[in-house]
């Protein structure tokens, strides 16, 4: 598991019996602009155009199902690049700084 990047195991004895903890790798990296995928770049564009779509027309935009773009939007809002404003009814999608820098 060394080799491979990963912390060593756990092992904790409780009440007669073993936990063993195994942890996975890290998969999104928040900092890294250059994993950011087509599909989230062409919804960055989209948002520019259009702050109030939804995730459905932004699907029928993309040609992409819904759960796509709704994956898509979370991994932009873990990475920072996309913040919501107001509610979820009515609320609009805004793009951070670090956002606009890729874009330009």
């Amino acid at each position: 598991m060394t080799k491979a990047g990963l912390r060593k195991p756990e092992f904790i004895n409780e009440d007669g019996g073993v936990i063993l903890i195994i942890y996975r790798p890290n998969i999104i990296k928040s900092d890294d602009p250059l994993k950011l995928s087509p599909l989230e770049k062409d919804i960055l564009n989209l948002i520019v155009k259009d702050n109030q779509s939804t995730y459905d027309n932004l699907a029928i935009s993309l040609s992409v199902s819904g759960a796509t773009i709704k994956r898509a939007f979370r991994n932009l809002k873990v990475k920072g690049f996309i913040i919501r404003q107001g509610s979820k009814k009515i609320g609009y999608w805004m793009i951070t700084e670090k956002g606009k820098s890729i874009l330009s």
